[in-house]
């Protein structure tokens, strides 16, 4: 039978100090790292705020700037994400998102007739590394983070051509169409969400239709992090300043984002001069889908 080892021996020693050694790197990770089964990334709804949407005075006030200023708060260590709003009657002119400020800000032009408009949000709280990206260009890039694209940004919303606001992969959010858009992103940390894929949906307005609804859906599993869109100019639908030629909107606008359930997101178009459609004409939604680590 061997001799036992004396626990002053150098063997004895030896094995103390590796013991050692493995306890305390196992309780640095246990600190390290969340428990097993918990997301490091929580999401949460934003307090929503509603406001009053002014009426143009006259035909050539309608979509002109100053109209309404509806606001989402995240408060504490918050990033606003996946912004929605209800009730428009009149083009949005800027989705603003402050990830330091954590709130998220919805502005759109004078309606045609006076609304209430109510704006929304998730609130991503956790290690996101959250940095807010607005070029003076069609292309936002995130470098190596994840692009969580920004869907509205312009400085002239008239569009008379067809508009894309879109991921381009998972670290660019791109936009196509008129004049004045411009991309811009909430860039997160690559490894605060997982499982990162797309989704879209089309529809169309039918001739008659004044508002037009399409809606997308993530895999089980996954929840929508970030939205695009796309619509083609409405023929027969088009809204013209009585003041100014080169004051026309021909594409229909977003009257209304918001979730549809847990893993989806709806969006609902208006024609642009909102009488009914005269043709049809496509719209789309995409979302960028993930699970929070």
């Amino acid at each position: 039978m061997p001799a036992a080892v004396r626990p002053s021996s150098p063997i004895a020693r030896r094995a103390s100090r590796l013991l050692g050694a493995l306890a305390g790197a196992a309780i640095v990770a246990g600190l390290a790292s969340p428990p097993a089964g918990a997301a490091a990334v929580k999401i949460t709804k934003a307090r929503a705020s509603s406001v009053e949407a002014p009426a143009g005075t006259s035909a050539d006030r309608v979509y002109d700037v100053d109209g309404a200023d509806a606001t989402a708060y995240c408060g504490t260590q918050g990033t606003p994400i996946m912004v929605g709003w209800t009730g428009l009657r009149s083009p949005v002119d800027e989705v603003r998102v402050r990830a330091d400020g954590n709130y998220a800000s919805v502005e759109t032009r004078k309606a045609m007739t006076a609304t209430r408009v109510r704006a929304s949000a998730l609130c991503a709280r956790g290690p996101l590394r959250a940095s807010v990206v607005t070029p003076n260009g069609t292309t936002a890039s995130c470098g190596a983070k994840l692009a969580l694209g920004i869907p509205v940004r312009t400085s002239w919303p008239y569009a008379e051509s067809a508009v894309a606001v879109r991921a381009d992969g998972t670290r660019r959010w791109r936009v196509t169409g008129p004049v004045g858009w411009r991309a811009a992103a909430v860039c997160v940390s690559a490894r605060a969400f997982k499982r990162v894929t797309t989704r879209s949906a089309t529809a169309s307005f039918r001739p008659g239709q004044v508002e037009s609804t399409v809606a997308a859906t993530c895999p089980s599993g996954r929840r929508p992090i970030a939205w695009g869109h796309e619509a083609d100019p409405a023929i027969g639908n088009l809204w013209q300043s009585s003041e100014s030629r080169d004051t026309r909107l021909s594409v229909p606008f977003i009257s209304a984002a918001q979730a549809s359930g847990a893993r989806g997101w709806r969006l609902t178009f208006r024609t642009p001069d909102q009488q009914p459609a005269v043709a049809g004409s496509r719209i789309a939604v995409h979302l960028t889908c993930a699970t929070p680590r």
